[in-house]
């Protein structure tokens, strides 16, 4: 999943380093059918498939076109947007990871913290 996110970068942001990075932990879940339904509605889609184009809609930022670059379910979604490469994730004992790699000016690192790691809570309580 590292190289595809590796070839996401070289794809759209070669030669731009990150403004800020993201590696946020979220709870332990382990009902697939809940952890990607809530990943597909992030994304505004009914179905997660690679190449798709999706809406990300995180309570918190503003609504962003992205597209998904890589898919293993229910393991792993990865997303670019015109602003970065986007990670969700069920990892080591099922725990919950968003992470963001942000490549623009405009995205507050506080704010979008704020935003996943409250998505993380709500959408998985």
């Amino acid at each position: 999943m590292h190289l595809r996110k590796l070839a996401t970068y070289l794809a759209h942001f070669p030669g731009r380093t990150s403004k800020f990075n993201l590696f946020l932990p979220g709870p332990a879940v382990t009902d697939d059918a809940k952890i990607w339904s809530a990943f597909a509605g992030a994304l505004s889609v009914g179905e997660i498939t690679e190449g798709a184009r999706v809406r990300l809609d995180v309570p918190g930022l503003p609504a962003t076109d992205g597209v998904i670059d890589f898919l293993n379910a229910p393991e792993v979604v990865l997303v670019h947007t015109p602003n970065g490469i986007l990670m969700l994730l069920k990892g080591y004992m099922d725990m919950l990871f968003v992470e963001y790699h942000s490549f623009s000016d405009d995205e507050d690192e506080k704010e979008t913290e704020t935003a996943y790691q409250s998505w993380l809570g709500t959408a998985f309580a």
